[in-house]
């Protein structure tokens, strides 16, 4: 993502972000971006009235770290985040 040029549209209300890419391995990049799109779509359109903010995060990262997790989800309460005195 590094090696490209982003443009920033607006229309209908909407602002989307299109990507160049000017890499060589441009090809895969599309691909993992529109993998990353759809991903993101979805959970959108599924969760918006379902899920609270926390468990969308959960689904998220459990997505980016699957490989890590073995293809579980995260478990356990996610608390907001408490500052060290």
């Amino acid at each position: 993502m590094l090696h490209g040029i982003a443009r920033q549209v607006n229309h209908a209300g909407k602002t989307v972000i299109k990507i160049t890419h000017l890499h060589a391995k441009g090809d895969k990049i599309k691909e993992s971006m529109s993998f990353i799109q759809r991903f993101l779509q979805n959970i959108k359109i599924y969760t918006e009235r379902v899920l609270s903010k926390a468990e969308k995060w959960r689904l998220i990262l459990s997505e980016i770290f699957k490989e890590f997790l073995g293809g579980r989800l995260l478990l356990g309460e996610m608390e907001p985040h408490k500052a060290i005195p």
